[in-house]
């Protein structure tokens, strides 16, 4: 009898043992589920994370569930961006990025304020580059002006400098109300502004040190470069501005035009072709229409094309779009200056 009551305490012993391993482990397992609970981590420690990887493992990341993908489309994610094209990853880049970074670029380029690239010497290193280059092209100047390179020896790779001509701003807008102000600015000044202080007087560039120009659009253009939004076909251009185009078309480097920027071209070299769109305002999206009327009263070729399109003029090497001409959603204005900076690059 006493046998058998120690034999029952032992296995009482036991099964109360068991049971509170058994609890324990229990406990241990679900600490450690809610430690794993990657998914429920605040959006702010993930955006963290996120700041810290390579674009395709950022991408990669995005895939886990929902509450990372929306950090993937944060804004803050991509205000500061770098692109790593050193020769042992470029093969790898090609292969598995361009579509990524278009895609990335598209949607985020209004939030883009400043970006880098680490950049070899290796011609497919540099290749690479100009093609986001091509793709950063419809980011605001600020963007573009802090283009940088990690490395000075990337010899293949154009250089991108920002100029400007030093003088006084026609008008002052106040781009709420969209009318002039009483204030007086310095285009030169202005300019350094948007570009973040990397910029030269336009009186110092030298033609030769350069593969190609490309004017940006905008009133400006109108108002400060040339005096076509007072007298249109009639205007005058900037001594400066004139003899850059001048030099540059001398020495058979391609020149890119947008927005209203293609009217310089029609003043300066009579008998080329450009274009700023289409010549009737087509469902509303062409209210400028009257500009191509003008250009082909100066005795140039006008050719329509639709906001994605851009025209070579292979005899002038002038390359035109219309951009902010047509009255488009960006990613359209986007995609039709992307094709201008490829011309240009594929003719410099």
């Amino acid at each position: 009898m006493k046998r058998s009551g120690k034999e029952s305490e032992v296995t009482k012993t036991s099964s109360e043992e068991d049971s509170r391993k058994e609890s324990k482990k229990q406990r241990t397992t679900d600490e450690n589920s809610q430690t794993c609970d990657w998914g429920n981590l605040l959006q702010d420690i993930i955006l963290q994370i996120f700041k810290y990887l390579p674009l395709l493992d950022r991408a990669h990341a995005s895939q886990v569930c929902r509450n990372w993908n929306q950090v993937f489309h944060m804004p803050d994610l991509w205000r500061c961006f770098e692109f790593e094209l050193n020769q042992p990853a470029t093969s790898y880049l090609k292969a598995t990025h361009p579509e990524l970074i278009k895609q990335i670029i598209k949607k985020h380029s209004n939030h883009l304020q400043y970006v880098s690239f680490k950049v070899d010497s290796s011609k497919e290193s540099a290749e690479a580059a100009c093609d986001i280059l091509s793709q950063l092209v419809n980011c605001s100047l600020k963007t573009l002006g802090l283009i940088s390179t990690a490395r000075p020896s990337f010899m293949d790779l154009p250089k991108v400098k920002i100029f400007a001509p030093n003088m006084e701003q026609m008008h002052v807008v106040n781009h709420l109300s969209g009318n002039p102000t009483e204030e007086k600015r310095n285009v030169l000044v202005e300019s350094a502004r948007i570009a973040r202080g990397n910029i030269q007087d336009l009186v110092d560039l030298k033609v030769s040190e350069f593969d190609a120009v490309i004017f940006p659009g905008g009133f400006g253009v109108a108002k400060n470069l040339c005096s076509w939004a007072v007298d249109g076909k009639d205007c005058t251009v900037n001594n400066i501005v004139k003899a850059t185009l001048q030099a540059f078309h001398s020495a058979k480097k391609p020149i890119g035009l947008c927005c209203i920027s293609p009217v310089l071209a029609a003043k300066v070299f009579p008998g080329c072709e450009v274009t700023v769109g289409h010549d009737k305002n087509v469902d509303g999206r062409f209210p400028d229409a009257e500009t191509a009327t003008a250009i082909q009263e100066l005795g140039c070729k006008h050719v329509c094309k639709d906001v994605g399109e851009s025209h070579v003029d292979s005899t002038n090497k002038i390359i035109t779009t219309c951009a902010f001409m047509c009255k488009a959603p960006l990613h359209e204005i986007f995609d039709g200056i992307g094709t201008m900076v490829g011309e240009v690059l594929k003719l410099a």
